[in-house]
């Protein structure tokens, strides 16, 4: 069941996952919680939380051109790979390049890619060399991070 409320409906389908990844195949120790645009939100503040139970489950985050807010303390635990698109908005490419450096100052390791030619919507708008690259290397952090040592 789907609500208004993207927080909410990414907390129910983590939790979902988390419970039940024996039975669909899936391994519910390692997440990583992939968001763009608006639903960076929602993301963030789902990857900033510490009160539910798959917290320890989350592995890293990845962000494309996203709205970079939450109301939590980041996590150092989490590593995030975060993608800006240089001909998005100026002032919320400005905002994420503010959200990076804090990051980095609260200890969380941040793999940060500027786009410079990328516009919103790239990795599905534009058939690109780059866009081919930074999707490559967004599938590598993450195989990184989810990857048992």
């Amino acid at each position: 069941e789907v609500s208004s409320e993207p927080r909410v409906d990414t907390h129910d389908l983590i939790t979902y996952v988390w419970e039940n990844g024996p039975l669909l195949g899936i391994d519910p120790g390692r997440f990583c919680l992939w968001s763009a645009s608006s639903h960076s939100i929602a993301a963030l503040e789902v990857l900033t939380d510490t009160t539910h139970n798959y917290r320890d489950s989350l592995a890293c985050g990845v962000i494309y051109y996203g709205e970079t807010r939450t109301r939590n303390p980041l996590r150092s635990d989490v590593p995030l790979f975060i993608v800006e698109a240089g001909q998005d908005s100026p002032g919320g490419n400005l905002r994420i390049e503010e959200f990076v450096d804090e990051a980095k100052t609260a200890g969380v390791e941040v793999e940060f890619v500027i786009y410079h030619d990328g516009f919103h919507g790239f990795e599905v708008e534009q058939d690109t060399d780059e866009t081919r690259d930074i999707v490559k290397r967004t599938l590598e952090f993450m195989k990184a991070h989810l990857m048992p040592p």
